[in-house]
């Protein structure tokens, strides 16, 4: 075979598909309650605090992103192991955060019973007062 004209068969060809457009993948279908959300901005000067944050929505959220990351396609095993690897990790925080959440919680609890006997200690150990009455 003459090495010319394969060539030029070869260039004829890559001009053929050269023209076509690219063609995107159709898009997967996502859960109707895994919908990514635009991100909410906010002034510096007007950051919520973290510690309104529900700790039930803050759980709920991390549940939602292992949602998000098991809809990752893994055709490849690196990518099966890095994305079982990140659910991996939100699960691990997601326990870590639930009993934290739960010592904080007994912790407070703890404080205000023990408030609440220092209060009626110190209310039965005060003698009643009587008020005076100065007449002017």
């Amino acid at each position: 075979m003459n090495n010319k004209q394969a060539q030029s068969r070869r260039q004829q060809r890559f001009a053929q598909q050269r023209p076509k457009e690219h063609v995107q993948r159709p898009k997967r279908a996502i859960k109707a309650d895994l919908v990514f959300a635009d991100p909410i901005k906010h002034l510096p000067e007007k950051l919520p605090d973290p510690w309104l944050f529900n700790s039930e929505s803050l759980l709920r959220e991390l549940d939602r992103c292992r949602e998000m990351v098991l809809l990752i396609p893994t055709p490849t095993q690196a990518t099966y192991f890095a994305a079982n690897i990140a659910i991996d990790a939100l699960w691990n925080l997601r326990q870590n955060l639930q009993y934290l959440l739960q010592l904080h919680g007994e912790g407070q609890r703890a404080f205000a019973n023990r408030a609440e006997d220092l209060a009626a200690k110190l209310k039965a150990t005060i003698p009643k007062q009587t008020p005076i009455v100065i007449e002017i």
